[in-house]
């Protein structure tokens, strides 16, 4: 049991780096290539490792909170919608294709890839998976470990995609719904939704790439 414990707490700092990775991927889709650095955890840098032009920094209290950042201001006056949507949003959108990847593997598990009756069936699968998981963890929390134990002798090995759809879930929707994180400097840091309606799409001006999230 505490092996599976850790596998979960695993995948949820894993989870927490794909979020991260997106931010810096996703709006280089569109030429924004500032958003180089990944911090892992909060306090003093304690590690970095370099891959190609992107520096991963494990800083000294690593708890599954990330942030992205880079050296220069950026200007989102240059900006555009799709291009701002992208920042703010890059790392949800890979967390959900994540969680779709995951459920999606549990339910193919019962049928042909060649059926199309469950190809057919298969995005409401998906979705009501997403939104289920994650009323699940809000509402059950850290209580619900038990239950995902338990998930286990029904799965089988499955159970870890089932894991890493539910935490993806989880944070996708944490993310795009509007929620104040925490005050910085007098102003209110909202969490990848509300970054990108207050400051992506209302607010205007130079902003400095570390605040990325």
């Amino acid at each position: 049991m505490l092996g599976d414990i850790l596998v979960i707490i695993g995948i949820f700092y894993l989870s927490v780096f794909i979020h991260e990775i997106g931010h810096c991927v996703m709006p280089r889709m569109v030429g924004i290539k500032e958003f180089n650095n990944i911090y892992l955890g909060i306090g003093n840098e304690l590690r970095r490792f370099k891959v190609g032009d992107l520096s991963i920094v494990i800083n000294k209290f690593l708890v599954p909170f990330g942030y992205v950042g880079g050296k220069e201001k950026t200007n989102y006056d240059s900006f555009n919608v799709l291009q701002r949507a992208l920042v703010h949003l890059g790392g949800i959108i890979f967390n959900l294709a994540i969680a779709v990847m995951a459920f999606g593997v549990i339910y193919y598990s019962s049928y042909d890839f060649l059926l199309i009756g469950s190809i057919a069936s298969l995005i409401p699968y998906i979705l009501k998976s997403v939104v289920h998981s994650s009323l699940w963890v809000f509402q059950n929390g850290f209580e619900g470990v038990g239950a995902l134990l338990n998930a286990k002798t029904n799965l089988g090995t499955y159970f870890y995609f089932y894991i890493f759809g539910i935490i993806n879930s989880f944070i996708f929707i944490f993310n795009t719904i509007p929620i104040p994180m925490m005050i910085k400097n007098g102003k209110i840091l909202f969490n990848d939704g509300g970054q990108f309606i207050f400051k992506g799409l209302l607010n205007k001006g130079t902003a400095s790439s570390k605040e990325c999230r």
